[in-house]
């Protein structure tokens, strides 16, 4: 458990709100709800699908944990991208999250953590990568503005299918 906490960014708590959407079939009209977890994060909005319990916030990294009743681990951070010592304003948004990727990943790798680039999304600007040895952390590090945001999503029960299918689903829904 303590390879979970090993790094991100997000501030402050949050709370949840219900939007029923409304799915049209040919026999009948279905009305399901979907839940949302609000919060700011150094006065950025963030929404996450769910609800969630804010955990601990880790001031040096920015990075704010969450807990669902599942028993997920979420962690989530909105930092500006001129704050880090590898961003280049030369450089494509997708070049910068790969330096932000190698960043952490030579971090992770130094201090003896198994890791492992399993993807890259070159047009909407993210790479999904994992870290850590009996529980993985599956992260997603994308670009949103001038920003970079990074998730983790750690579980037992999720299959890695659904937590990179999680990922995605926060960075498409807090990067308009």
């Amino acid at each position: 458990m303590k390879k979970i906490i090993l790094f991100f960014a997000l501030a402050t708590m949050g709370c949840t709100q219900t939007k029923p959407t409304v799915n049209k079939t040919n026999s009948a009209t279905e009305i399901t709800e979907t839940t949302y977890t609000y919060f700011q994060l150094e006065g950025l909005d963030i929404k996450i699908p769910g609800t969630w319990q804010a955990l601990e916030y880790k001031k040096v990294s920015g990075q704010q944990f969450f807990r669902n009743s599942e028993n997920v681990y979420l962690g989530i951070a909105k930092r500006p991208k001129e704050s880090y010592s590898f961003y280049k304003a030369q450089n494509s948004d997708f070049d910068n999250v790969k330096s932000y990727f190698k960043w952490d990943f030579d971090y992770m790798i130094e201090n003896g953590l198994q890791s492992k680039l399993l993807f890259e999304d070159k047009e909407s600007k993210f790479v999904v990568w994992q870290s850590g040895d009996k529980t993985a952390n599956t992260m997603l590090y994308g670009n949103c503005e001038n920003h970079f945001l990074n998730v983790l999503v750690v579980s037992d029960d999720w299959d890695q299918e659904k937590k990179i299918s999680f990922l995605k689903e926060i960075y498409f829904l807090n990067n308009k």
